[in-house]
């Protein structure tokens, strides 16, 4: 029979606490790595999630974009205009729309009831091109000195649409009311009641073109 001394015996102890000790020890670290690793799985899900809509939402976007361009385009088409200037007055139209938040169905009504989007029109006071813009309107919003000399650039589809609809952003700001901004921009003064035929008929035209552009635009 072995006899195990005393010391032996205690020393053993030690050593299986220590042992233990250092299994805990361990033990706790793995939980701790294991949900350290868990938490970050999780973040870096949701992160993978966060951009994975993101994404979504930008390429949805574009998608949007592209289709309510081209049926711009469509409509443009139809006008009396080369397809070099329909390309380029429905880029302008679609970019200066997002840019002044002004809807590309009111602005192709306004041209439809100003010029017919005859592009070489001429009022008998003196406003010019697809918007009819009038001359002090034209310099108001042409920075180049060269353009505000040369009226005749206003007849330029591009350049005509851009200074008309810079105009309608900022009587839009202004007035916050499409009635009072339709009646300014045609007769010069916010009175509606003398205005309301031709406000009406840009509405109506305006409703037309927002179905044709899925009532978005």
């Amino acid at each position: 029979m072995t006899v195990i001394l005393k010391d032996d015996h205690e020393e053993a102890i030690r050593k299986i606490k220590k042992r233990s000790f250092k299994i805990h020890i361990l033990g706790i670290c793995f939980t701790f790595l294991l949900s350290l690793f868990l938490m970050y799985g999780k973040v870096i899900l949701k992160i993978e999630k966060d951009l994975a809509k993101q994404s979504y939402k930008v390429v949805k976007g574009h998608v949007i974009d592209m289709r309510a361009k081209f049926k711009l385009l469509e409509i443009i088409r139809t006008k009396p205009m080369s397809i070099g200037q329909a390309l380029e007055v429905a880029d302008v139209v679609f970019e200066e729309s997002k840019h002044r938040e002004i809807p590309i169905s009111m602005v192709l009504a306004i041209i439809n009831q100003e010029s017919s989007y005859r592009n070489s029109a001429v009022s008998e006071r003196g406003a010019r091109g697809l918007m009819q813009l009038m001359p002090g309107t034209w310099n108001q919003y042409m920075d180049d000195p060269k353009l505000k000399k040369e009226i005749e650039n206003s007849h330029i589809p591009t350049l005509n649409i851009r200074a008309g609809m810079a105009y309608l952003g900022d009587l839009i700001k202004k007035e916050k009311d499409w009635n009072k901004v339709l009646s300014i921009y045609v007769s010069g003064n916010k009175d509606i009641a003398s205005n309301q035929v031709y406000i009406k008929q840009v509405f109506n035209k305006a409703k037309e073109y927002s179905e044709e552009l899925d009532g978005r635009w």
